[in-house]
């Protein structure tokens, strides 16, 4: 993240660095609080704040709606591949209404393993597909 700054302040000096330090910290707190509710690890809560300083304010919450869009997508996929999709869906839907509650007791989820989602293939996906929008504007999505 400190070389995301540095060469925000070396090409676009003082207003490239501020743009750097809001996507920073836009993307790192919305991914943080997603992290701090249970939905998130700790990693994909730093890469998306690393991507966010790199690609600056604007920019980044393109990354950070396409990184969830594709994150949805994929975990939707997994389950399915898993035969777990309704189980899945149950799981968020108790966990959506602990969330909405501001409850720090976590709701009990269905039984049998956990579906993991290598979320930052979709943040990376996400960042890629943000960065292309701006070349191809058939790819921009809002």
């Amino acid at each position: 993240m400190a070389i995301a700054i540095t060469l925000a302040w070396v090409s676009h000096g003082l207003a490239g660095t501020l743009s750097s330090l809001f996507g920073l910290l836009v993307c790192g707190m919305v991914m943080g609080l997603a992290g701090l509710a249970g939905g998130m690890g700790g990693g994909d809560v730093k890469l998306m704040a690393a991507v966010g300083a790199f690609l600056g304010f604007p920019l980044a919450l393109f990354a950070l709606l396409y990184a969830a869009l594709l994150g949805g997508l994929l975990a939707v996929v997994m389950a399915a591949t898993r035969s777990d999709l309704r189980r899945a869906l149950g799981n968020i839907w108790a966990w959506s209404k602990g969330v909405l509650r501001f409850s720090k007791d976590r709701p009990a989820l269905g039984q049998g393993a956990p579906l993991y989602v290598p979320y930052g293939v979709a943040i990376s996906a996400g960042a890629i597909w943000a960065v292309a929008s701006q070349y191809v504007p058939a790819l921009r999505v809002p």
